[in-house]
């Protein structure tokens, strides 16, 4: 669904306006993912998930964000 991808080598990288109607493109997406993460988060809170079930959910909208944010954690914590 978000598996990470390369540019595509037929866009031109040089052209500013193709630029940022994809960075609004990015932007509008990054959004969509945000609400779904928040609805996991709500429907996880009301219990009407397992947390088993919500990561697994959160692994289909966001790859690896998860285990990023996880390591991310841990990293902070052996600093202090």
């Amino acid at each position: 669904m978000n598996a990470p991808v390369r540019m595509p080598p037929v866009i031109n990288q040089d052209d500013h306006e193709l630029v940022l109607q994809l960075f609004r493109m990015v932007s509008r997406r990054v959004k969509e993912i945000d609400a779904e993460i928040m609805f996991i988060g709500t429907v996880l809170d009301q219990k009407r998930i397992l947390p088993r079930e919500a990561i697994e959910w959160l692994e289909e909208v966001a790859p690896g964000c998860i285990g990023t944010v996880y390591l991310s954690l841990f990293k902070q914590l052996g600093e202090e």
